[in-house]
């Protein structure tokens, strides 16, 4: 089934299959302040990981949006697995309460039985979308295509590449992949490779992540990914430089597999007694990394909402692209891979499984 969590015009609207369940939603200063306040609970559950923390605020998210009319108790009821919930805002460039709506922790949702993403009879997959609703373009029967780029500048933490590559090649096998590997760590050197390898439709970035890094000359801080220069220096890169490097190849789906490419920026982790959005808030800076490329035109981004282990984040591509190699669906690879770390017994791997994101663009 797929349902639609709704924005437009100052309200929500809950669909299934296209068709409203329920009245409207209004968002007023106490919704948007009510939700920037889930967004903030999330944010510092990121740094203190506390299971039964997470449970509680999934169950008031959940209690939120069902409201008195039972929204979703009835979506539930009625779903056929899997339950694509798709948060969508039609614009191009979201106003600062779609923000507030769409930076919500929805991965969480939960209700008296637990966890919405445990349940395998729902098998909800959590997805956001920016811009109008076109048709995607439709799985095709080839094997997968995957480009994996790692960076590691000179002071950076170690991460294990070598495995994860590992994980990957073990999970899919290299019958059903088509694997690019590039260790150069620079944007242009990745474009000129994706170009020269026939445009693999599916970009894998293994390095570090940054969700605020100071702006050249007294911009305001952005989110980057800590690529490398031809010396191995850090060269931070926004939204805007990925995309200039990726546009003369780009790819159909980019993994930012590092810390914080899907945090919500520190604006919308406000507390919930903050004063409200207001119209002509600046919405840009409200973008994550993923949410900043999918707006640009990307079609989609895949991303962390807080630091992710290495092992956690292996754990997860692994599961990741074997269901996309298996021609599963995009929200359901990602809901299935989520479940892997959410199931997993080794608690350093089971506390990131809500931090993945899946971001989509109108088209």
């Amino acid at each position: 089934m797929a349902a639609t969590l709704f924005i437009q015009d100052d309200s929500l609207t809950l669909l299934a299959d296209g068709k409203p369940i329920g009245p409207r939603r209004i968002l007023d200063a106490e919704a948007i302040a009510t939700l920037k306040g889930f967004g903030a609970r999330y944010t510092a559950l990121t740094h203190w990981r506390e299971p039964a923390a997470l449970l509680t605020l999934g169950r008031d998210l959940h209690a939120w949006l069902d409201g008195p009319e039972g929204l979703l108790l009835r979506l539930a009821d009625e779903a056929a697995p899997p339950l694509l919930f798709t948060v969508h805002s039609p614009r191009r460039r979201p106003e600062p309460a779609d923000w507030a709506v769409l930076h919500a922790p929805w991965e969480l949702l939960a209700d008296a039985h637990g966890f919405w993403a445990d349940n395998a009879l729902l098998q909800y997959s959590p997805l956001r979308r920016i811009g109008p609703q076109g048709t995607p373009d439709a799985p095709d029967d080839h094997r997968l295509g995957l480009a994996f780029m790692t960076a590691s500048p000179d002071g950076a933490d170690e991460l294990d590449y070598e495995a994860a590559e590992a994980a990957i090649l073990q999970a899919v096998g290299s019958t059903e992949l088509d694997l690019l590997v590039d260790e150069s760590g620079e944007a242009r050197a990745l474009a000129h490779h994706l170009e020269s390898a026939g445009r693999p439709p599916v970009l894998h970035l293994s390095c570090h992540g940054h969700d605020a890094w100071p702006g050249p000359g007294g911009q305001p801080p952005r989110p980057v990914l800590l690529l490398e220069d031809a010396d191995f220096r850090p060269a931070p890169a926004d939204a805007t430089a990925l995309l200039t490097a990726l546009r003369p190849a780009m790819p159909r789906l980019v993994f930012l597999s590092a810390c914080l490419s899907a945090a919500a920026p520190a604006a919308l982790a406000a507390p919930a007694d903050a004063a409200p959005a207001r119209p002509g808030d600046a919405p840009a800076a409200a973008h994550a990394l993923a949410s900043a490329l999918v707006g640009a035109g990307l079609p989609a981004a895949l991303g962390w909402a807080g630091s992710v282990s290495d092992r956690a984040a292996i754990a997860f591509a692994a599961e990741f692209y074997q269901r996309l190699a298996h021609h599963d669906g995009l929200a359901p690879a990602v809901a299935e891979a989520r479940c892997t770390l959410l199931r997993h017994p080794d608690p350093a791997i089971r506390d990131n499984w809500p931090m993945a994101r899946l971001w989509v663009g109108g088209r």
